[in-house]
């Protein structure tokens, strides 16, 4: 019995192996950019339509509030009716990974805004882009935010 259970082990190792080596292409990434970009600006500018057009069918997102949003959810918050100003934002992308017909994508968008007393308060997410390939045109299949915890003041580090 012993024997079976070393044979049933390396025999699960051997198969898993192809998922654990799952290796990072080395490719040209300029249209997973440009996804990140056509649905930021689209997110920016409440288009809900463009979105449409970018959004996988089954895509989820977590918000910065932590909250699960379906593509329905989010499609309806990008409502044109329910645009609010956006603050300007800049974006960077820290790296891209493909594996296969996925790439996952990693990138921070900082933004400023003012208070009501004129203290000006900057801040920062982290944002995790999931994109697929489909048909030939990459589409966001999911996204996820993390805010960056600002640096302490000087009165933090007393």
């Amino acid at each position: 019995m012993r024997i079976f259970a070393i044979f049933a082990c390396c025999v699960s190792m051997t198969l898993a192996q192809p998922c654990l080596g799952q290796t990072v292409e080395k490719a040209d990434t300029a249209s997973n950019r440009a996804l990140v970009d056509a649905f930021s600006d689209a997110r920016n500018g409440f288009d809900a339509a463009a979105l449409d057009g970018l959004l996988a069918p089954d895509y989820v997102e977590i918000s910065p509030r932590g909250e699960i949003d379906t593509r329905e959810n989010v499609l309806s918050f990008y409502a044109p009716d329910k645009a609010t100003p956006v603050p300007p934002m800049t974006r960077s992308i820290e790296f891209i990974n493909r594996y296969g017909d996925i790439a996952v994508a990693v990138g921070t968008v900082s933004f400023s805004f003012a208070k009501p007393d004129g203290e000006t308060i900057s801040r920062a997410v982290r944002v995790t882009y999931v994109e697929q390939l489909v048909g030939g045109r990459w589409q966001m299949l999911s996204t996820q935010y993390t805010g960056v915890q600002p640096a302490p003041g000087p009165s933090a580090a007393n």
